[in-house]
């Protein structure tokens, strides 16, 4: 029974966890939905294109640094406003995305609690 129990506990730490992420996995184009994307490239600025069911567009660009904020690492967005639902930035400014990779591959999360994030394609 204690080592179901063992091999049961290391298998959920294992599947838990994350791989360490850094900058040259950044880059690439993320989407939420279909109404919004993001292109991250590699030379440090961004693209950022929302078009959405209600009329109301966006087209910006900027540029985004890579950061380690408490252990954790970052992306932070300049100059950016963003469209995601219950998110919607009232103007333009610093925006800082925590950056995870796992399986499923890179992940820009917007907020945790709601599980908004942007996703590399």
């Amino acid at each position: 029974m204690k080592a179901n129990l063992l091999v049961f506990t290391l298998f959920g730490f294992v599947a838990g966890c994350s791989p360490a992420i850094d900058r040259s996995q950044i880059p690439g184009t993320y989407t939420a939905g279909s109404i919004e994307a993001l292109e991250i490239r590699p030379n440090g600025s961004y693209r950022h294109v929302y078009a959405g069911s209600d009329g109301k567009s966006l087209a910006e660009e900027g540029q985004w640094e890579f950061e380690i904020v408490e252990n954790r690492p970052n992306v932070v967005l300049q100059n950016f406003h963003c469209m995601l639902p219950g998110s919607e930035s009232s103007g333009h400014g610093y925006f800082l995305t925590r950056a995870t990779a796992n399986w499923r591959g890179v992940r820009l999360w917007v907020d945790d609690d709601r599980g908004l994030f942007y996703e590399k394609k």
